[in-house]
């Protein structure tokens, strides 16, 4: 199970350049279902225009390694707009993002995959694969797919620059990101429709966390003692499950892990800033302890000495924020 959060940096300058290598790679789409899954983002959506209106020029001519801290921190918030930012930036993208590496091995096999379960999926349709020599008569999602690319092209600028000399610009990561989430939304959308009728939750907002991850576990209405008390409470839900096996016991560490992360990205509005500061401090070394934990795991260490491990950890957490409480 491969948790992206847990490799996001703590300072500003690292955080950009993580940013912009899931920008421009395969995995977008699992850092917002995670940031979501957190629930860091806003009550009210917020734009891309309204949120980096300001620097959203400069992103698109030289990438991120400018933003504040307060930038990066909107778009943690927001992480729906991580996803428009990924189109804006191939649409209108300077030469900044166009002079990057590559295509890694890993790129050139997802490029293959996806031509060939393109391919399935028009041919499934009742229609035929897209060639270079005819104009057959086209299926729906191939249409859909053609109308879509004459319009991203009617709003790319006359002014951007072409893709570097000898670049195979389909294989470049975020095309490739692109063109996957595109053809998947084409196909559940023929396929399932009503998946995508309005009203009905999705997998997404069915599910409920747990821990300080679960709806409600950080109340910032709250005074700053029942705030960082309640806090030290939610961490009891470690308890209510007692993982046997490896994966089942990793998993655990990870949800929990998770949670940690909410911690660190939230406001904590209730709180002084030397308050606040504490916390993130002790939420930051505690996930560094988690992520140990979930290595010894890996690594084939005895399950049981690894949960007594996690729970003293839990334990010493839970203590930390209850005696903070009482100190505020």
């Amino acid at each position: 199970m491969k948790f992206l959060l847990a490799t996001l940096p703590d300072d500003t300058a690292s955080q950009a350049r993580w940013l912009e290598e899931h920008l421009l790679g395969l995995d977008l789409a699992g850092v917002v279902t995670e940031l979501k899954a957190m629930g860091t983002g806003r009550e009210e959506p917020m734009g891309l225009d309204a949120a980096l209106g300001d620097v959203l020029p400069q992103i698109l001519r030289g990438g991120l390694g400018h933003l504040t801290t307060s930038h990066i921190q909107t778009l943690l918030r927001n992480p729906q707009i991580l996803l428009e930012l990924q189109t804006r930036i191939f649409l209108e993208g300077g030469d900044y993002w166009n002079n990057l590496p590559e295509p890694t091995a890993e790129i050139q096999d997802a490029v293959d995959r996806g031509r060939s379960r393109l391919h399935q999926f028009v041919t499934s349709q009742g229609g035929s694969a897209p060639s270079t020599t005819s104009n057959p008569s086209k299926t729906e999602p191939s249409r859909f797919i053609e109308r879509t690319a004459d319009r991203q092209s009617e709003r790319a600028p006359a002014t951007s620059p072409p893709p570097r000399a000898g670049r195979r610009w389909f294989s470049h990561p975020l095309v490739v990101s692109l063109a996957t989430a595109a053809a998947v939304l084409a196909g559940v959308f023929v396929a399932q429709p009503d998946r995508l009728r309005p009203g009905q939750p999705g997998p997404s907002q069915v599910a409920q966390g747990w821990g300080w991850s679960k709806p409600g576990a950080i109340d910032e209405s709250l005074e700053a003692k029942t705030y960082l008390a309640k806090l030290s409470a939610g961490a009891d839900d470690w308890f209510k499950k007692r993982p046997a096996t490896p994966q089942a016991l990793a998993q655990r560490i990870l949800e929990f892990r998770q949670g940690c992360s909410t911690l660190i990205l939230s406001e904590h509005r209730p709180l002084l800033s030397e308050d606040k500061a504490w916390l993130i401090e002790r939420c930051q070394a505690w996930a560094k302890k988690l992520d140990g934990h979930v290595a010894d795991v890996e690594a084939g260490k005895d399950i049981l000495q690894v949960r007594q491990e996690a729970d003293e950890t839990v334990n010493k957490l839970k203590k930390a924020l209850l005696e903070r409480s009482e100190k505020v």
